[in-house]
């Protein structure tokens, strides 16, 4: 049933919000994004793919439970309360858009954009496993290009083989014919 919801929910949004907020987040933190103006009647979405987003909630009042949540697996993650979203326990999925709206004339338009980015500490073992893809990396490519000029000169060497064979014969043909010369 959820699933069906989403399904409902999610929908093309051709309108894009006027202010963009890049929001630097560490994984595993929380996060509140607080669309501009006083109005606790706000509507959150977040970017599915470049042009579909999806509903996660609207709040009502500052208190979170007065909040109207579209898929009731969203509650965990995110708690809405008057013109802010609360993210916790950001992972590497929730670095993406979100919009805060309102209904403006019957319709949602977006007033804010957050984009959320991922500002990965660099710890010992985050450093050691990208050195270790790295040299990989090195390791392969040096041992493409090792069996890249082994190729090459092995078809060098078969092109002179060939070229060899093609003399020698030409050579036993002329002598063969200079014997045959001879006896007539």
């Amino acid at each position: 049933m959820d699933l069906l919801w989403m399904i409902l929910l999610v929908f093309l949004v051709c309108a894009e919000a006027q202010n963009v907020t890049e929001v630097k987040v560490e994984l595993g933190q929380n996060v509140t994004l607080n669309c501009s103006g006083n109005n606790s009647d706000t509507y959150w979405y977040m970017e599915i793919n470049s042009q579909l987003r999806g509903s996660i909630c609207r709040s009502f009042t500052n208190d979170p439970s007065g909040s109207q949540y579209y898929v009731y697996t969203f509650r965990p993650k995110y708690s809405a309360f008057g013109n802010s979203l609360l993210i916790t326990n950001i992972t590497a999925e929730d670095c993406r858009l979100y919009f805060c709206g309102r209904r403006i004339n019957g319709s949602i338009q977006f007033v804010d954009t957050f984009s959320l980015v991922s500002a990965v500490a660099h710890n010992g073992s985050s450093t050691w496993s990208t050195d270790l893809i790295r040299y990989i990396s090195f390791g392969l490519n040096i041992f493409l290009i090792l069996v890249t000029i082994s190729l090459l000169c092995l078809m060098l060497s078969l092109k002179r083989k060939k070229s060899r064979y093609k003399d020698e014969t030409v050579l036993y043909e002329n002598a063969k014919s200079l014997r045959i010369a001879k006896k007539i």
